[in-house]
């Protein structure tokens, strides 16, 4: 019988050494004062994989589990709600987006994100694209996006490979998506593919000069011939921020100032690449909505992880006495 849950057994496929090295970077364990850069990660992937809607829940949730907390890696107990809101607004932000470009590096690279179309084209393919967030204007009074509205945009390129981001930039929701794509920094080689409205042919010859092949949609007045259906594939962005929006805690933040909310994101993208594992890994079918609607039922269920993500409707074991007597005689 499995003495661990679903939820310690996700967090045993995190890689503790590629994280200490983001820690290190970062300095972020310096002055944790009890709250160590572990436990906040733990913390904010509960938050995600239960998709728990405050702190309170957050906090909560996790004090109901204080018998597990060793499986998980935490030393102690579980951060208060004055201490989560306090480490969301001061520990930086930049060490989980460290260690997701560690983590995805190390999962590209033992051949976990693949490639499912296009095998045959030997570069890099990226996905440009942006998102708009709805956020509340009084309490987000930098991320002005209409008069009596807020929002902060995600400008984002998505690695075909995996479809995970290889780019990930906040600004508030107005920002210009042509504009920010001028100052980016896109790879040798790559080819981008982009929707009309990153039309800039400044820009585009730029890209070219650079060694760049771009497919980008162009406006009907442009007379263009079209050769190849390569920008079909950029729908996978679109379904991208679908899964981010409605799957994981992205929608509404539980922090107020820019720095929890980029801790928010990015702890997200570690989720994200966490399920996108999964996924490879089970031998079932898996859709990435029923995966984690899934996994949210059964978080704290003990049962052997690859065994559930290979056969979930398996019933279990029935370990009545009298089934047990059975098998002795």
């Amino acid at each position: 019988m499995v003495n661990v849950t679903l939820f310690s057994q996700i967090i045993h496929h995190l890689d503790r050494n590629l994280f200490a090295r983001a820690v290190k970077q970062y300095q972020t364990d310096k002055h944790s004062k009890g709250i160590n850069s572990w436990t906040h990660l733990i913390t904010m992937l509960f938050c995600h994989l239960a998709k728990a809607q405050s702190i309170r829940e957050i906090t909560n949730g996790l004090r109901s589990i204080s018998g597990n907390l060793n499986h998980l890696g935490i030393q102690g107990k579980t951060p208060s709600r004055s201490s989560l809101s306090y480490i969301n607004e001061h520990r930086d932000w930049m060490m989980f987006r460290e260690y997701y470009f560690l983590l995805k590096e190390k999962l590209n690279r033992e051949g976990y994100l693949r490639r499912k179309k296009f095998k045959r084209i030997d570069r890099k393919i990226y996905l440009l694209d942006s998102t708009i967030i709805s956020v509340c204007i009084s309490i987000f009074d930098w991320a002005r996006y209409r008069q009596e509205k807020g929002a902060i945009k995600l400008h984002t390129l998505l690695d075909y490979d995996g479809c995970l981001p290889s780019y990930l930039f906040m600004t508030e929701g107005k920002h210009s998506d042509v504009k920010h794509a001028r100052y980016m920094h896109l790879p040798a080689r790559s080819v981008v593919v982009a929707d009309r409205g990153y039309q800039d042919f400044k820009m585009l010859y730029r890209w070219k000069k650079e060694s760049i092949t771009f497919v980008i949609r162009l406006k009907k007045s442009i007379k263009h011939e079209m050769i190849k259906e390569l920008y079909k594939q950029r729908w996978m962005i679109e379904i991208f921020f679908k899964e981010l929006k409605q799957h994981l805690k992205i929608k509404s933040f539980i922090g107020m100032n820019e720095n929890a909310m980029l801790i928010q994101i990015w702890t997200a993208l570690i989720v994200l690449l966490l399920l996108r594992y999964l996924q490879t890994i089970a031998q079932y079918p898996w859709h990435l909505s029923n995966l984690i609607a899934f996994l949210r039922m059964n978080l704290f269920v003990k049962i052997l992880l690859t065994e559930w993500l290979n056969n979930p409707f398996k019933p279990p074991e029935d370990l009545s006495i009298d089934q047990r007597q059975e098998k002795l005689f």
